[in-house]
């Protein structure tokens, strides 16, 4: 039987070339390389091949630097093995088992060379695929890093004006956390180039960097929101044009002898002192001191077993010329009280 051998030949020019033996035209049903892009600088890839009826025996994929984490899977009885020759790490499988139904191989490695580092914070991924052999679907997809993206087309100052992506009718797409660049080529004849490049920079940065005045304003609207809602809270919102005159009148004439025993000194006074002033008993002067805070008119501060009473809102004239309310009540102790 005759024995044809495929090489495949992965570098930094030239990412594959079959060359079958002997003129056997061996072709490629379907070839399929996925790279991700490492924050290392390294690549990740998986290389997924359906052979066509007209196997060859053996093949050969030669990787130019250092292969490391290597695996493979089959569909049909096969082996792979990975060796170094030289420079080159040389996957070698064998497919004499192949048949029309079983005949697909993968296999994933790790290597250096293929990024290099522009400028700071930018970078280009680029490999030319080549083949000596018909390949009817050819699909390569690059994956960004996590927190990078593909450089602006405006950006000229970036490796002479390359463009993020070639050829330029690569598709783009995110799986949610990674930015995916995909080519396809169909009946991709024997000879034919395709050379991939890929520009990109990190935009984790950037992206932080702009949003760091939307987060200085967040921060500056969720204090306000949170300084509004403490003063609500402890009801001391009030509204600083208005005056004690203009509130005096709508004032009932309990809440007005409780606002009179303040004017008489100095807007201030302990609460157990207005309950003796005003007559009224403990409970009621609590409910008209509740009353009066919750509207702004007045402060309350605790002193021990009692509360300072103060105004918030002060007169336009000097304390203690104001004339005491003449129609206030007379309060009533609790045992008195008629109201719940």
């Amino acid at each position: 039987m005759m024995k044809r051998i495929v090489s495949v030949v992965s570098i930094l020019a030239v990412l594959m070339v079959l060359m079958p033996a002997k003129g056997v035209a061996a072709a490629i049903q379907f070839y399929e390389i996925t790279t991700e892009i490492l924050d290392t600088g390294q690549t990740k890839n998986q290389v997924k091949i359906a052979f066509d009826v007209d196997s060859p025996l053996k093949i050969d994929y030669p990787i130019i630097g250092d292969v490391t984490d290597f695996n493979w899977a089959a569909n049909f009885n096969t082996s792979c093995a990975l060796a170094k020759r030289g420079i080159a790490s040389v996957i070698t499988c064998d497919l004499e088992n192949v048949t029309r139904t079983t005949r697909s191989l993968s296999f994933n490695y790790t290597v250096n060379g293929f990024v290099k580092q522009l400028e700071k914070n930018k970078w280009i991924y680029r490999f030319d695929y080549q083949s000596s052999v018909p390949v009817t679907t050819l699909s390569i997809t690059v994956k960004l890093p996590e927190g990078k993206g593909l450089i602006n087309r405006e950006d000229t100052q970036t490796a002479a004006g390359l463009l993020p992506y070639a050829p330029a009718d690569g598709d783009t797409r995110t799986d949610g956390r990674r930015i995916l660049v995909d080519w396809a080529r169909n009946n991709f004849t024997a000879g034919d180039s395709l050379s991939i490049s890929v520009v990109y920079e990190n935009i984790q940065t950037l992206a932080f960097s702009n949003l760091l005045p939307l987060f200085a304003a967040l921060i500056v609207i969720l204090a306000v929101i949170s300084t509004y809602l403490y003063l609500k809270k402890n009801k001391i919102i009030i509204k600083m044009e208005e005056s004690l005159d203009s509130v005096l009148p709508i004032l009932t004439p309990d809440e007005r002898k409780v606002i009179d025993c303040l004017l008489a000194e100095n807007g201030e006074k302990m609460q157990r002192k207005i309950v003796n002033e005003t007559n009224f008993s403990k409970a009621k002067v609590s409910r008209l001191i509740k009353d009066l805070k919750g509207r702004g008119i007045i402060g309350v501060e605790e002193k021990g077993r009692t509360n300072r009473i103060f105004l918030l809102k002060k007169p336009k004239e000097p304390f203690g010329t104001i004339k005491p309310h003449e129609n206030a009540s007379e309060g009533v102790k609790d045992d008195q009280r008629s109201e719940g």
